[in-house]
């Protein structure tokens, strides 16, 4: 049997969706420093374009 190499995964938006923690840790951070904890459509704002704005 010929030995695997390399092995290639999609992880984000396929195995898994970071969206929620990522805006759990960002309002998390700012909280912690004391800052006003921006809404949940600030920050997804902010976390880039979805790759199907980005391509079609």
């Amino acid at each position: 049997m010929k030995q695997v190499e390399c092995v290639l995964f999609d992880l984000d938006g396929t195995l898994l969706d970071s969206k929620e923690c990522s805006v759990k840790a960002t309002k998390a951070a700012f909280k912690e420093m004391g800052l006003k904890v921006p809404s949940e459509v600030v920050i997804e704002h902010y976390m880039g374009i979805p790759i199907e704005e980005s391509f079609f």
